[in-house]
């Protein structure tokens, strides 16, 4: 049985997976990445905050422990920090936080890695955890690949080094409530995600790129009713930014795989250009001047899950648009399960566009009545449509 864990990374999934953990009556301790604190995690905890969001902006007292102590002191080790990177110091942002986290690392211990990887990232995390800890990854402790879909405990894929005592591995992972698949090999693991990933975001992308070749806003409407993911938005677009990129950077030239990754990459970093397109045509069709109106954005953005990358592509969205209409108002998002939902901003002397950014803002516009004669409404969806 394991007698304590550390979850290191307060994002939205590592909070899940220390809920799970404690309910699972295993000592927990989660830390706070970017303040490089250990609060011990507790069910009261669990129990009184449903999210890393409310823990933080409650500020409750909590019980502060030694992080070195407590790195030493786990069994199991769930590495899940959140991602603010977006460039080339992406990899050596994370390597820095994993190379902290090694320095502690105890000898029989299991670390879970719960990143998106690309082809032989694993073997580059063996060298910083060998480098830092002085353990071997072989013979010390028990590494297994676990990377989570986003904002989920459930695993894209699963692979150990050590396949010995399968069994140690699936106990644990069940404790974590982390749905996974088959446990396989470090490289076979490497292999699944980057298939899992390309099969999930590609059939978006080639329906987004059909949906941009009709010109006409209206034809482009009934056409995509007949896509399976019509009710995509750009929401679960920007869900595939990070892990597409992380694994086209692992590919060679050459390798069909690489197209796969880099061509559906592609299609969803254009989102933003042909969405700010349809919104001046759209503003065209209702004669609405770019002086006399205000757009405003309705995302509900979660602040705190592993991948950052919506936070990236909301603000290049408002960067395009101001440079268009001057009035872009960025308000205040809301969280679905609150009760407590704020709508855009809207102006009193200008015409309202807002962009629905998800099926769930769509419905929470809905709900609240905010469908009026001086509102438009454009959905962030494949076909871009409006009301």
């Amino acid at each position: 049985m394991v007698e304590s864990a550390v979850v290191y990374g307060l994002s939205t999934e590592g909070y899940q997976i220390a809920s799970s953990l404690v309910a699972s009556k295993v000592k927990t301790i989660i830390i706070d990445e970017n303040l490089q604190q250990a609060i011990e995690f507790t069910q009261d905890i669990a129990k009184n905050y449903k999210s890393a969001k409310d823990l933080l902006e409650e500020e409750p007292l909590l019980g502060i422990r030694s992080m070195e102590e407590s790195i030493s002191d786990a069994t199991a080790l769930f590495f899940a920090p959140k991602i603010r990177k977006f460039d080339d110091s992406t990899k050596s942002e994370i390597a820095s936080k994993l190379n902290g986290l090694s320095k502690n690392l105890a000898k029989g211990s299991m670390l879970f890695y719960n990143l998106p990887l690309g082809h032989a990232g694993n073997a580059e995390n063996f060298e910083v955890i060998e480098r830092a800890s002085g353990l071997k990854p072989d013979e010390d402790f028990t590494y297994v690949f676990a990377p989570l879909w986003p904002k989920t405990a459930s695993a894209v894929s699963v692979g150990s080094n050590s396949l010995k005592d399968p069994k140690k591995v699936a106990s644990m992972i069940k404790s974590a409530g982390i749905k996974s698949p088959q446990i396989l090999s470090i490289t076979q693991a490497e292999l699944h995600f980057a298939k899992e990933v390309i099969m999930r975001y590609s059939p978006l992308a080639s329906e987004l790129e059909v949906c941009r070749a009709v010109a006409d806003a209206e034809e482009r409407k009934e056409f995509s009713k007949a896509l399976k993911n019509s009710d995509s938005f750009i929401d679960d677009l920007s869900d595939g930014i990070f892990d597409l990129r992380t694994v086209s950077a692992s590919l060679e030239t050459g390798e069909p795989s690489l197209y796969l990754a880099s061509g559906t990459l592609r299609a969803i970093e254009g989102y933003i250009r042909y969405l700010t397109d349809e919104i001046k045509n759209l503003m065209k069709k209702k004669t609405l001047k770019a002086s006399k109106t205000s757009i405003s954005i309705a995302w509900a953005l979660d602040r705190y899950e592993i991948r950052g990358e919506k936070m990236r592509v909301y603000d290049l969205l408002i960067e395009r648009l101001s440079d268009y209409v001057g009035d872009v108002v960025s308000p205040p998002s809301y969280e679905k399960g609150s009760g407590i939902v704020q709508l855009p901003v809207l102006s009193g002397d200008k015409a309202n566009l807002v962009i629905a950014c998800s099926k769930a803002d769509v419905e929470a516009l809905i709900s609240k009545g905010s469908r009026s004669a001086e509102l438009v409404i454009m959905r962030a969806d494949l076909a871009c449509t409006a009301n």
